[in-house]
Order: C-alpha cells, then structure tokens, then sequence
C-alpha cells in the first residue's frame, strides 16, 4: 500500500453501506437484522392471535424502527395466515359434525374439537343443522302420510314413533279429510242441479 497523502474518501453520492465495516454498513446491517427478528416475532405472534381469532394488533413498542416495520409486516402477514387456518377447521368441524348429526341424535363434540371453544361451535352448529333437516324431512313425510291417509279416509297414526312426527301426521290427516269433505261437499251441490 503506498500512501501518496492524499486522503481517499468517497464521492459524494457513492453508498456508503457497501464500504466493509463502514458506520453506515453496520448500521444497515443493524436494521436489516432487527427488520428480519421483527418480521419472525410478528408473524408467530399474528399467526397466534390470527389463529385465536384475537383481534389485530400489528404494534409493537418494543425495538428500533427498523425492528416495528418488520413486526407489523411479519404480524399482518401471521394474523392473515392463522384466521385462515382457523376459518379451514372450523368449516371442516362444521362438516363434520353435519355428517354426525345425518346418523345419530345424541351430540357428542369429538376430542379434537373440544378444547377450542370456535371449533367445538362451529361442530355443534353443524350437528343442529343436521339433525333439523332430518326431523323436518320426517315431519314432512308424516305430514304427507297423514295427508294420503286423510284423502283416503283412513287413519291409521304409525305407532312407536316421537309425538312431534305424531303431530305431524295428525295435521296432515285433517288436512286431507277437510280437503276429502269439500270434494264431497262440490259433488253433492253438482248433483242437486243436475239430476
């Protein structure tokens, strides 16, 4: 190295943070640093809170500047992340406690679904809307059989059966002999006038 006196600075313009061990290449590094911990905290925490269906908080007090642009980044990115995740199982705990529901009455929330109060919902919520469809399926099945029945003049109630499909029956049964007597009622008035 040949030192002729002259002091070697750089231009003006020139970016400093390429020059090794520059105050303004740690410093950049520094930042870089803190922006990436920042970025991994926030995402963990967004994805937790995301996940718990917390509400969105992409603040962080703590740090330098550099260090709250990559938690907010890192946040937003987690919280978007985990409310999906969660919003996936619970659509899955719904459909599952729906194909329940199809076969049985008694609502029993499985083991994986218990311990989170959103997913253990979303199941129990899927299992109701089951269960009611097949009973007012029923209900409408017996509603018609005692309809038929009522047309026919014929009431035979099924027995051994729950005593809301009974009802049902029953209203479909007096529907039918109201209907069975107005035709009865319209052949009579035809047949005064026309014999």
């Amino acid at each position: 190295v040949v030192d002729d006196g002259i002091p070697c600075e750089a231009p003006y313009n020139y970016d400093k943070t390429k020059i090794n061990n520059s105050p303004e290449q740690i410093q950049f590094n520094q930042e870089q640093q803190d922006n990436s911990n920042g970025q991994n905290t926030g995402y963990t925490q967004g994805f937790n809170d995301g996940y718990q269906e917390a509400t969105s908080n992409s603040i962080s007090s703590n740090g330098s500047e550099s260090y709250k642009e990559g938690y907010a980044l890192g946040y937003n990115k987690g919280f978007k992340e985990g409310k999906e995740k969660i919003e996936a199982e619970k659509l899955q705990a719904a459909n599952a406690g729906y194909a329940v529901g199809n076969i049985q009455d008694e609502l029993l929330v499985p083991e994986e679904y218990v311990n989170n109060l959103s997913l253990k919902k979303s199941f129990e919520e899927g299992f109701n809307k089951a269960v009611y469809e097949r009973v007012e399926a029923k209900k409408k099945e017996m509603n018609d059989l005692g309809f038929n029945d009522g047309r026919k003049d014929v009431h035979s109630p099924p027995i051994d059966i729950e005593e809301v499909y009974i009802k049902a029956y029953q209203e479909g049964y007096e529907k039918g002999q109201k209907e069975l007597e107005e035709e009865y009622t319209n052949q009579g008035y035809e047949a005064a006038f026309t014999m």
